[in-house]
């Protein structure tokens, strides 16, 4: 009994922490229906630090940031259908958005910008002859990976620096392969 006290325990400290956006959605709707639930219960939103995501997943830091624009969730592209068991004076105010187009779109995104990340250096370092330009071009193509990666994905870190390393060493193996030909 103990045991799986403790598990249970271990199993919530390991939980995130509540985003700040979905806390202000559980005290707007605290606002908006009122005597729902008990007083006591109801103030327990007010202890931040003890609220966590039962229903985690991890986003890329891109998709959190686009997620909290009112313009991106409020696009007729991401939309899907309320459920039919609301109420019709929710149908006006509350927005359902498709994870399945989301993720679509976003697989989609990645792949071709990262097409463009292998093809747009190869081409630009075919047209430069001087090798310190070539250096120049790969360094901030690198840059600009790194950047894409960490912010368009929901990499760890050292999954982010093997993801650099591989791609580093396609553009390095590219330039080798261009000045031996030379």
């Amino acid at each position: 009994m103990l045991d799986e006290l403790l598990r249970a325990h271990s199993d919530l400290r390991t939980r995130p922490r509540a985003p700040k956006r979905n806390v202000a959605h559980v005290g707007n709707w605290f606002c908006n229906n009122d005597g729902a639930i008990m007083e006591e219960e109801r103030r327990s939103i007010s202890h931040k630090e003890d609220l966590i995501s039962i229903a985690y997943a991890q986003k890329p830091t891109m998709r959190q940031f686009l997620e909290s624009h009112i313009i991106f969730r409020l696009c007729w592209f991401w939309r899907k259908k309320p459920p039919p068991e609301m109420r019709e004076c929710y149908k006006e105010t509350r927005f359902y958005s498709s994870d399945e187009r989301i993720d679509c779109y976003t697989t989609i995104a990645i792949f071709v910008t990262g097409l463009l990340m292998l093809i747009a250096p190869l081409w630009t370092m075919n047209v430069i002859s001087r090798p310190y330009l070539k250096l120049g071009v790969i360094t901030i193509f690198i840059v600009m990976f790194l950047s894409i990666v960490y912010y368009g994905t929901a990499a760890k870190p050292f999954e982010t620096l093997a993801a650099i390393a591989a791609y580093s060493a396609v553009l390095i193996v590219f330039l080798q392969l261009r000045t031996s030909s030379s």
